[in-house]
């Protein structure tokens, strides 16, 4: 299963900002465990959960 790309990017931003799993899924409104399950490939997000993350994204992109 191909990683999709939020996750990618989600996990570049991890990297950089040294946020924890906690810090990111309370941004983006989910449970740290899916996050945790996204990074390691067990799961991958919905389509409102992929909308979360890339509005997640953009937010932190334009300095917010």
């Amino acid at each position: 299963m191909a990683e999709l790309d939020e996750v990618k990017r989600l996990k570049a931003f991890k990297r950089k900002s040294c946020w924890n799993y906690e810090r990111i899924a309370h941004e983006i409104g989910v449970h740290s465990q899916a996050v945790q399950a996204w990074f390691s490939g067990k799961y991958r997000p919905n389509n409102l959960s992929r909308k979360a993350i890339n509005e997640f994204l953009k937010r932190q992109a334009s300095g917010g």
